[in-house]
C-alpha cells in the first residue's frame, strides 16, 4: 500500500504505536454490552413508533403554521443559508491558518461573557445570574493568567499546524462531515422516540392524561441509551481524527527522505487505516468512555428534574447541582476524559490506562494543558458566535420585513438546525486536532531531548513555541 511507510511501529519502549501491528481488542466487555443495548434500543424505537400517536407530537395549529411557512422559495433559502454556514466553517479554518495574532483576540473576547453576566445580573438578580457572573469572571481570569504564564505562541503554533494538516487532508475533513452527521441522526432518532413515547398517555381517575409507569421507565431508558450511543459515535470519530493527526506528527516526520508535500499526500490514506483499526480494536473503548459521558449527562437530565421539584418546594439545595455539574464538566470532561479517547487511538491502550496517561500529562504539564483547553474553548466559541451572527444578519436582510414573527422563528430554527450539520463536524474536528497534537507534543518532549539518538519529532515552529524564549522566528516573520 502507498501508506505503508507511515505505519509506525514502536521504535523503543514508550513510543506511540499508531498504525503499528500487534494491537489487541480493548475493553471487549463493553462491545457485547453495546450490541445488546443497541438491539434493545432499536426494539424500543420500533415499539414507540408503532404504538405512539403521531398526531399528538405537534398540535394542528403548529403543524399548519410550519407547512404554511415552508414554501418552496423559503426551503431553498434555508438550504442556501445552510450551505453558507458550511462555507463559513471552511473560511474560519483558513482564517485560523492565515491570520496572525488570532489568539490575541482571546484577551478581549474572554471578558465578553462576564460583561453579559453583569447585564443579566442587573436585569434579573437571582442566584443563577450571580453564579454565571462568578464562573465567567473566574474563566476570564484563568485565561489571562494562563496566557501570560505560558505565552500564546504555543496555541498559535498548534492552531497553525492543525489547520495546515486539515487543508492538505481533504479526506479527514470529509470523514468528519459525514461521521458527525451520523451522530446528529442518532440524536434525532432518540428525540423522535421520546416524542412518540410521550403520546402514550392514559386517563387517570380525574380524567386527566398521564404517562403509565412503564412508559416513564422506557422514556428514561431511551434518554440514557441515546446519550450513550451518541457518545460512542462521537468517541469513535474522535479516535479516528486523533489517530490520523498523530500519524502525521510521528510518522511523516520520521521519514526524512520524504518531502513534506508528498508526506501530506500519502497521509490522506491513513484516515481509512485509522478507521479500520478503531472499528476492529477500539469500539469497546469508545463505548467505555461513552458510558461515562452518557451516565453523566443522564444524571444531568435527572438533576434538572429534581431541580424543578426543589424549585417548587422553594429550596436552595438545587443550587448545588449547578456547582457540582459545572466543576465536573470543567475539570474532568474538558480534558481528561476527551484526552483519554485520543490517547487510546495513539497508544492502543484500554480506557483505564489511557485515562492514566492523560492524567499524567495533565499533572506534568498542567498549565500547557489548561491553556490549550481554554484556547480551544474560546476559539470555537468565537467561531460559533460569528457564524450564527452572520447567518442571522443575512436572514434578516433576505426575508420579507412584513413576515409574521412566528413564521420568522420557524425559518430561523430550520437554518440553525441545518447549520449545525456543518458547525458541529468542523469544530469537533478542530477541537480533537488541537487536543491530539498537544498530547503528541507533550509526549515528544517527555521522550526525546533533541540529541541525535533522540531527536524531537515536532517541527521547528512547535519547538520554538514550546521554548518560551520570546517571539519565535516564524511568528515575527509571518506576522
Amino acid at each position: 500500500m502507498e501508506s505503508d511507510t507511515l505505519l509506525l511501529v514502536n521504535e523503543r519502549p514508550g513510543m506511540p504505536n499508531i498504525l503499528g501491528k500487534g494491537r489487541r481488542i480493548t475493553d471487549s466487555t463493553y462491545i457485547y454490552t453495546l450490541t445488546i443495548t443497541v438491539c434493545f434500543w432499536i426494539a424500543l424505537l420500533i415499539f414507540a413508533r408503532v404504538t405512539g400517536n403521531s398526531d399528538k407530537i405537534l398540535s394542528e395549529d403548529l403543524s399548519a403554521k410550519i407547512v404554511a411557512t415552508l414554501t418552496v422559495s423559503r426551503i431553498f433559502t434555508i438550504i442556501g443559508f445552510t450551505l453558507v454556514a458550511g462555507l463559513c466553517c471552511l473560511a474560519y479554518v483558513a482564517i485560523l491558518r492565515k491570520v496572525g495574532h488570532f489568539v490575541s483576540l482571546v484577551f478581549g473576547v474572554s471578558w465578553l461573557p462576564f460583561v453579559a453576566s453583569v447585564i443579566f445580573l442587573a436585569t434579573w438578580p437571582n442566584f443563577f445570574t450571580l453564579y454565571g457572573l462568578l464562573t465567567t469572571l473566574c474563566s476570564a481570569i484563568i485565561t489571562q493568567v494562563l496566557i501570560h504564564s505560558e505565552w500564546f505562541y504555543l496555541p498559535e503554533a498548534i492552531i497553525r499546524e492543525t489547520c495546515r494538516f486539515l487543508r492538505a487532508n481533504g479526506r479527514l475533513v470529509m470523514f468528519s462531515l459525514m461521521w458527525y452527521k451520523l451522530c446528529l441522526l442518532v440524536v434525532t432518532l432518540g428525540t423522535f422516540g421520546h416524542l412518540y413515547l410521550q403520546t402514550l398517555t392514559v386517563l387517570d381517575e380525574d380524567g386527566l392524561e398521564e404517562l403509565p409507569i412503564y412508559v416513564k421507565v422506557l422514556t428514561l431508558l431511551n434518554v440514557m441509551i441515546t446519550h450513550w450511543v451518541t457518545w460512542v459515535f462521537l468517541n469513535f470519530g474522535q479516535m479516528v481524527i486523533a489517530g490520523t493527526m498523530a500519524t502525521r506528527f510521528w510518522a511523516s516526520r520520521n521519514d526524512k527522505a520524504v518531502e513534506p508535500a508528498e508526506a501530506d499526500n500519502r497521509n490522506k490514506n491513513v484516515v481509512g487505516e485509522c478507521f479500520k483499526l478503531v472499528g476492529k480494536y477500539h469500539i469497546g473503548t469508545a463505548a467505555n468512555g461513552a458510558w461515562i459521558f452518557g451516565t453523566f449527562y443522564s444524571l444531568m437530565t435527572l438533576a434538572r428534574v429534581l431541580e424543578e421539584k426543589l424549585r417548587e418546594n422553594r429550596r436552595n439545595k438545587k443550587l448545588w447541582w449547578l456547582v457540582v455539574a459545572n466543576l465536573f464538566d470543567a475539570v474532568v470532561l474538558r480534558f481528561t476524559m476527551c484526552s483519554a479517547v485520543s490517547v487510546c487511538a495513539i497508544h492502543a491502550q484500554n480506557y483505564e490506562k489511557s485515562v492514566a496517561i492523560a492524567v499524567g500529562h495533565l499533572t506534568r504539564h498542567t498549565r500547557k494543558c489548561l491553556l490549550i483547553a481554554k484556547m480551544t474553548e474560546w476559539i470555537l466559541l468565537i467561531g460559533t458566535m460569528t457564524i450564527y451572527f452572520l447567518l442571522l444578519i443575512l436572514t434578516l436582510g433576505s426575508v420579507d420585513p412584513e413576515i409574521d414573527p412566528e413564521e420568522f422563528n420557524v425559518i430561523v430554527a430550520f437554518i440553525a438546525a441545518g447549520s449545525l450539520m456543518f458547525i458541529l463536524p468542523t469544530f469537533a474536528m478542530l477541537s480533537t486536532g488541537f487536543n491530539a497534537l498537544l498530547l503528541c507534543i507533550l509526549e515528544d518532549e517527555d521522550l526525546n531531548d533533541g540529541s541525535p539518538d533522540k531527536p524531537y519529532r515536532m517541527n521547528e515552529e512547535l519547538r520554538e513555541a514550546m521554548a518560551r524564549s520570546g517571539p519565535p522566528t516564524w511568528y515575527r516573520q509571518c506576522y
